[in-house]
């Protein structure tokens, strides 16, 4: 086997050495006559046909040979864009090229730089909600556990048996051991997550760990989300791939807070009103999934009611709101102390707003209120998707805090039709 290698970008931008030397192995059956196998920055060749390596979670050795692990994306005539697990094989008898090339293969699907030494197995803690949704957590880990394995992950699996249980069991647990955190359920097990890594006495360090989700619950926002931003189908499979893939993306933390309680912690929305009102309500029909939501909303839309209150809160500087990437880490830091937060990575992201009111105090200066007044809603989002249904806000790009605020005064229902805004704010409840 001839080897030459040569300085050139990898897929992540990075610079890495890439292999380009090539080997003669049979592909498809033993029998087959030996092609020239090679690698690049981007691609498998085999003979004349090239196989994309972001569609590969990794390649590993068997009797006879090597098989890669390969999922492209298919489009039946009438069926949606998803991915199938569709086997490379390869055949040799020399085990020592086999083993070789397995590892070359896999170091080049994950962006670990190419290179002969097997890369290290990953270590995954995987919290299983059984109960979230409409009940299927169990059968999609099941099916994911055989992806996952070919990505050489091994999983360090925990069934959840009562709400509350990762939220403080989170805070013990010794997050060295892990490469990540994966989280097979529906929303509201990764805000649980994300509360107990918040009340770790290490949480600077603890929130930088990478964390996925493999959607088992009734609306999924944050996992469409990732999917949506990363042009992935809306399915289990596609899910798992982007974890065995390993790749991250960052996401910013929201920061709630009301009278005499401790703050509460946040990715993908908080409502009030007509959203609150189909989330909770809608919980009597969490077997039927997703679809509770949309018959629920139809309910409301034929009966809407009307809710009383008044918002205060801090508008962008330039009254359009905001687009921007995380101000990194150190932001963090600014959740303990306020009520809802956005730090935008422009160049006044670290401006400061001046000391928060306390709740329920008058209002300071540069704080708009909206008085007591009729609404239909108000929205936070932090994601382009609150659920696996159509966008909530197209405004709303992944990562960056947008507010919807609808105010009526008609029994029409002009949907997010108001401002959108990146703020802080409270709500004050009132009954008229």
């Amino acid at each position: 086997m001839h080897n030459e290698q040569r300085q050139t970008p990898l897929l992540d931008g990075s610079s890495h050495e890439s292999y380009r030397g090539s080997v003669q192995l049979a592909f498809g059956t033993p029998k087959s006559k030996p092609v020239k196998v090679s690698i690049d920055e981007s691609q498998l060749s085999a003979g004349a046909t090239t196989y994309e390596l972001r569609d590969m979670i990794g390649a590993t050795t068997n009797p006879g040979g090597l098989t890669v692990h390969y999922y492209p994306l298919t489009t039946g005539c009438c069926s949606k864009p998803q991915r199938r697990y569709s086997p490379l094989r390869f055949f040799t008898r020399d085990t020592k090229v086999a083993t070789s090339w397995a590892s070359i293969i896999t170091r080049a699907a994950r962006h670990l730089g190419i290179g002969e030494d097997p890369p290290p197995r990953r270590k995954i803690l995987c919290y299983v909600n059984p109960f979230s949704g409409s009940g299927g957590a169990r059968q999609i880990i099941q099916d994911a556990v055989k992806m996952f394995d070919r990505a050489h992950i091994d999983l360090n699996t925990v069934y959840t048996k009562r709400e509350g249980q990762v939220e403080e069991e989170i805070v013990g647990v010794d997050l060295d051991k892990y490469e990540s955190v994966l989280i097979v359920s529906g929303d509201g097990l990764v805000m649980e997550y994300l509360n107990g890594i918040m009340a770790r006495k290490d949480w600077e360090q603890a929130i930088s760990k990478p964390f996925g989700i493999l959607p088992a619950g009734s609306g999924n926002g944050l996992s469409a989300s990732i999917r949506q931003v990363s042009d992935e189908p809306m399915d289990p499979t596609s899910a798992a791939f982007l974890v065995a893939k390993g790749q991250t993306r960052p996401l910013d933390l929201v920061s709630f807070k009301q009278p005499q309680s401790k703050p509460r912690y946040g990715m993908l929305s908080l409502s009030w009103g007509l959203i609150s009102d189909i989330d909770i309500n809608s919980e009597i029909c969490r077997c039927c999934g997703a679809a509770r939501f949309t018959a629920y909303a139809i309910l409301r839309l034929l009966c809407t009611r009307t809710y009383y209150g008044s918002i205060r809160y801090i508008p962008s500087s330039d009254g359009k709101g905001r687009r921007g990437r995380s101000a990194g880490i150190k932001s963090l830091r600014q959740l303990k102390n306020q009520a809802i937060i956005s730090q935008p990575a422009s160049a006044d992201a670290k401006k400061d707003d001046g000391p928060d009111p306390e709740l329920g105090a008058e209002r300071a200066v540069g704080w708009v209120e909206v008085p007591n007044d009729t609404f239909t809603l108000l929205w936070a989002v932090n994601t382009p998707m609150a659920d696996v249904g159509p966008l909530p806000l197209p405004l709303c790009p992944h990562n960056t805090l947008h507010i919807a605020i609808d105010n009526i005064h008609a029994r029409t229902m002009p949907w997010l039709s108001s401002a959108v805004h990146e703020i802080r704010l409270w709500i004050d409840r009132q009954k008229k």
